[in-house]
């Protein structure tokens, strides 16, 4: 029951760390920009609620 969202993050970990071996600083830049633009849109005064 625990193992999709265990292996889940193992292959997700290890994706961000080769990324990170092979792209260094970089490898962030994408991550980062999602996390920002998501931060930018919830803070939108004029949007409506995400959900009711």
């Amino acid at each position: 029951r625990t193992l999709p969202p265990v292996a889940g993050f193992a292959l997700g970990a290890g994706a961000g760390a080769a990324a990170y071996v092979f792209a260094a600083f970089w490898a962030l830049t994408l991550p980062l920009a999602t996390l920002c633009f998501l931060a930018y849109r919830s803070g939108r005064p004029d949007d409506g609620p995400a959900s009711r």
